[in-house]
């Protein structure tokens, strides 16, 4: 991410072997959600190997309507990728610190 965001490119082999997980409550609203909105539609420009999964939050109706069309079949195209047999996984989670609490969810 720091390459990117300092206009570097990501050397062409860098996660050759990885995908990557971003976990995230992506169609849910606030801050978060737009955070890894932001962050996972800039990577997926350099990263073929990227998928997302809606995490710790229930989706919005309301929220994908403002984020516009574009937006959600952008993450909807994210979200329908699969882990490359074979590959190892980088999982990011991207959520509020309460997600980890197990004994509030039973």
């Amino acid at each position: 991410v720091s390459a990117l965001a300092s206009g570097e490119d990501l050397e062409d082999d860098a996660l050759d072997g990885w995908d990557v997980a971003w976990y995230a409550p992506f169609l849910s609203g606030g801050g978060y959600s737009s955070e890894a909105t932001s962050f996972v539609v800039t990577l997926a420009r350099e990263l073929g190997n990227l998928h997302i999964r809606q995490f710790a939050e229930e989706p919005s109706l309301a929220f994908m309507e403002v984020i516009g069309e574009d937006t959600v079949v952008a993450l909807s195209r994210l979200g329908s990728r699969a882990h490359s047999p074979g590959h190892r996984l980088m999982a990011v989670c991207h959520s509020t610190p309460d997600a980890w609490v197990p004994s509030r969810f039973p």
